[in-house]
């Protein structure tokens, strides 16, 4: 009996001693880990710690798979405003979000979704974080490592450690409004709105994305958003977004995304269905070019173009006949000029033209500028660039127009990369009742992909 009554005692004690340490372990406080900031940088200039793997020693600009991630060594924060995250983007961004600020935006990668939302304030701190890219757009992440494809990645940053949130009643970020031949760099990961806007012809009767069926696995997809006046930019949505199958509307309207790009092409995310409203009469694609005023001369120099970005010149015309890839402005050093290439465009066919200011040509003139290519990649006699003009060419008749090929020294095969090469000096046809326009012609694609550089055009 004395044995039984002992042991009963101590299976009691036991029993106490371990509700009793329950109860202590449930009044302790979770822990708690400290923020306190940094030094306060904007985003821009966050984003230039990157600038060392844009450029080699030389100053040649370095393909973004070879680049690698930087760490954020100087204890630094960014406050700004959260303007896309992956809990209100109808399953478009995962484990994903972008921050702006009055200098420029930053896509973010987490370890974990939710925990952050549109107009939210943060403070980030950077130190500790890497500055990466993939397809050459710049975010920030956690430890670097390489995917299955050998490229350099971050891993997801843990909001709770590096992010501190805090809501603003009534606070509401608003889109920065401009237009398709507008957009560029100045405007990456950033919030913006395009009025006046469509899908593409070709790309009505499609959905958003391939969604998840039956045998069939979602994938993203890109659609061809224009306005009316032919100026494309491409809106990439994932498969594993809510609204994936939907099929695109086919009215015209208003249409509110955060840029991105994918090597050297724009797109555009969707952060939230319900800001696509494109319900407005639809416009022709058939647009009428507008010529510029004709002048006597043209001595253009490309100083004034911004780099990576669409030309915009007045009275000339930077257009495509097919695919979207324009010309767009390059930097390199303190040289600037104008490039057309198909590297990484995914395009099947492309054809862009750029189209200078008719010219009068009731007197004899005659033609130079420089030329350079970069990494020949057309076979055959296919050519990646011609130089035409047109006699009769009005702005509307692209096909029916007689389109007559100049004969310039041009860049071929065996050329240098990156060695500039003079046209020589071609005339002109003299015409006493009629101006003529003249355009540089790059034909290319994906996998045709050679990089044409034009500048120091000269006509007189």
């Amino acid at each position: 009996m004395t044995s039984k009554i002992l042991n009963t005692l101590t299976l009691s004690i036991a029993i106490l001693l371990l509700v009793s340490s329950c109860v202590t372990n449930n009044d302790d406080a979770p822990p708690v880990i400290p923020f306190t900031p940094g030094t306060t940088k904007t985003i821009a200039e966050v984003k230039a710690l990157y600038d060392s793997q844009l450029f080699d020693d030389e100053g040649k600009e370095i393909p973004w798979y070879d680049r690698v991630p930087v760490e954020i060594t100087e204890d630094i924060s960014i406050k700004g405003i959260i303007s896309a995250d992956d809990k209100t983007s109808n399953g478009n961004l995962y484990k994903e979000g972008y921050v702006q600020d009055k200098t420029s935006g930053l896509r973010m990668t987490f370890q974990s979704s939710g925990g952050l939302f549109v107009n939210d304030s943060v403070i980030i701190n950077c130190k500790g974080l890497y500055l990466s890219d993939y397809g050459d757009f710049i975010q920030l992440g956690g430890d670097p490592y390489l995917d299955d494809n050998g490229n350099n990645r971050v891993a997801g940053i843990d909001k709770h450690k590096y992010l501190k949130r805090k809501v603003i009643e009534g606070q509401k970020l608003q889109p920065i409004i401009t237009t398709i031949d507008q957009v560029g760099e100045e405007h990456m990961a950033m919030l913006i709105q395009l009025n006046d806007v469509q899908f593409a012809d070709n790309e009505l009767g499609k959905t958003y994305a391939v969604a998840k069926d039956e045998g069939q696995d979602p994938q993203s997809a890109n659609r061809d958003l224009v306005d009316c006046n032919g100026n494309k930019i491409i809106v990439r949505s994932s498969g594993y977004s809510n609204f994936a199958g939907t099929l695109l509307p086919e009215g015209k309207g208003t249409f509110i995304g955060i840029v991105s790009k994918f090597n050297t092409t724009l797109q555009l995310t969707i952060r939230h269905f319900d800001e696509i409203i494109l319900e407005g009469e639809r416009c022709s694609e058939n647009n009428e070019i507008i010529l510029g005023e004709p002048v006597e001369t043209i001595d253009e120099d490309f100083s004034s173009v911004g780099d990576n970005q669409n030309i915009n010149l007045n009275g000339w015309n930077n257009f495509t006949t097919s695919g979207s890839r324009k010309w767009q402005g390059k930097h390199f050093d303190a040289d600037r000029y104008a490039q057309a290439t198909g590297y990484k465009s995914g395009e099947t066919t492309m054809t862009s033209w750029i189209m200078l200011p008719p010219i009068i040509v009731k007197t004899q003139k005659s033609m130079s500028f420089i030329s350079a290519k970069a990494y020949w990649e057309h076979t055959g006699v296919n050519k990646p660039l011609e130089v035409v003009y047109s006699s009769d060419f009005n702005g509307s008749n692209m096909e029916s127009a007689t389109w007559t090929e100049l004969t310039f020294r041009l860049p071929i095969e065996s050329s240098t990369d990156h060695e500039w090469i003079t046209s020589g000096n071609v005339e002109l046809p003299v015409m006493n009742d009629k101006n003529i326009v003249i355009a540089f012609k790059y034909n290319g694609s994906d996998t045709e992909s050679t990089s044409i550089r034009i500048d120091d055009i000269i006509i007189n």
